[in-house]
Order: structure tokens, then sequence, then C-alpha cells
């Protein structure tokens, strides 16, 4: 199977079947932006493993972080109760799937990028994290 197939089988397999025509047609608004620069949809909101995460259809969630922090757990390894810094944290994938396993971690997020601090920012409070997840705007040019 290919990778991109086999990544896509992957997101449906960690979705609820309730959500499967909201990841449908995300790909497929995606996949027709990135064809033809028609925009069908701007943004979605999806959810894996009970992490709902704002996607854009610009391409800037990062699908492979998905498959690689949610479902592959390569950066689940932590004690638990264990306060993190994650810098560069993206879309906080990390940080959600953290602190929804562990209810007594915190993750302490800094992102430089304003568009993907934006999502950032917005996905902490998709899933109910102010007060667990901190997400900081800060980038080494501003220190």
């Amino acid at each position: 199977m290919g990778k991109r197939l086999r990544l896509f089988a992957r997101l449906f397999a960690h979705s609820p079947p309730g959500r499967w025509p909201a990841l449908g047609w995300y790909l497929l608004a995606t996949a027709i932006r990135k064809a033809t620069g028609l925009v069908l949809l701007r943004e979605a909101v999806l959810c894996f493993d009970g992490i709902r995460i704002l996607a854009d259809t610009e391409g800037r969630v990062g699908l492979g972080f998905i498959e690689e922090i949610l479902f592959d757990g390569e950066y689940q390894r932590l004690p638990r109760g264990q306060v993190v810094f994650d810098a560069g944290a993206n879309c906080g994938y990390f940080a959600l799937a953290r602190c929804l396993q562990d209810p007594e971690a915190r993750v302490w997020c800094f992102e430089p990028h304003p568009g993907t601090y934006r999502t950032l920012a917005r996905n902490v409070v998709l899933n109910g994290l102010g007060g667990r997840v901190i997400a900081v705007h800060r980038s080494e040019e501003h220190t």
C-alpha cells in the first residue's frame, strides 16, 4: 500500500465513524485546493482518538505529524505528571495527546510561526486544555 493511502487509512481508522464525512470532505477539499487553487473549504475540525484538531486546507496541519505523534506515540515515552517544554510545538499535537492521556501533565508550547501558533492556540481551546497547555508565540528572534 502506498504511503499516502496508508496514512489516509490510518486517519479513518482513528476517527469515529460519525466524523468520517468531515474527514473525507477535508481530504477532498485539500486535494482540490492543491491541484487547482480552488478553495472549497478553509478549515475543518477533525477528531482522532478523542483529540479534536483544527485542520486548514493550506497544508499547514501536518498529517504526517498526526500519524507520528498521535497514532505511533513517538513522543509519549515520558514519566507521568511531568512539566514539558515543547519548542517548535507546531499545531500542538504532542501537547494535546500528552495532556489528554496524563491528567497531571502540563506542557508549555513555544511556536514561532504566527499562523501555526493561532492553530495551536485554537486546538488547546477545542480540547478544553487551557489550564494545562500553555501556548506561547515566541521564537529566538524575539528574545
